[in-house]
Formats: C-alpha cells, structure tokens, sequence
C-alpha cells in the first residue's frame, strides 16, 4: 500500500466517502462532472526522510498531501473539507501496512478559486511521518 492509498483508506474508514465514488486521487483522475460535493487528493513533496542508526538513511517518511473538496454549493464542500480535516488527524495508527507516527493537517481549510466546472473549492495540506 503507497502512502497515498493508506490516505484514501484512511478517509473511507472514518466515514468521510468511498475511494472512485466521491474520492479521488492523483493528478490524473477522472473527475465527476456533478456538482455533488467530492474530494481530490494529490501528492506534495513532503519533507526529506529521517535517519535512523540502526534503519538507515531513509527510515522514517515524510509524505504531504493536499485534499480539495469540490462542490456546486459552498456549505457542501465546506462540511466535505472538515470531514476530511478532523479524519486526518491522527497519530500512532496503522492503516493497511503503513504505521503513521502522525498525520497533521498543517493549516485550517481556505478557499481557491471556482474550479473550471463553476464548482467552490476548498483546500487543506496535511504532513504525514510514516514509520
């Protein structure tokens, strides 16, 4: 399991949708036309990996993650985006094979521009530590 995936799994089990329905991740997925409230979550750089002594030079990740919350109404892609934000913090949990140490969002949700479709779109980055 990639770390993106442990994310959409993550999302699922709390309840805040279903990976392919109303979640969807990467750069490259193939986005509902409906103005129906869903959530796209890409990649990040991230931060450089953590040594170890004993595990090496890439022991611990660091992986970041943006999630958007997309909606023809506001109020809709507002509670989309606070689902998302309390599901992403977390700390000491596995989720599939990946132990994160912590998954923090770093900032409160905020607004972007209308997306192409005339859709709100709010957003939020969150920091992961993975053992």
């Amino acid at each position: 399991m990639t770390p993106l995936e442990a994310i959409l799994s993550r999302l699922q089990t709390q309840g805040v949708g279903i990976p392919g329905t109303n979640i969807f991740a990467g750069t490259t997925a193939s986005l509902p036309e409906s103005n129906a409230g869903f959530l796209t979550i890409t990649e990040t750089g991230g931060l450089p990996p953590v040594a170890t002594h004993n595990d090496g030079l890439v022991s611990l990740r660091r992986p970041s993650f943006q999630v958007v919350a997309r909606a023809g109404d506001y109020r809709v892609a507002s509670t989309l985006i606070r689902a998302a934000y309390e599901a992403l913090a977390f700390s000491n949990t596995t989720v599939g094979d990946k132990f994160f140490l912590t998954s923090v969002p770093i900032q409160e949700p905020f607004s972007l521009a209308n997306d192409g479709n005339g859709r709100a779109r709010l957003a939020f980055n969150v920091a992961t530590f993975l053992r």
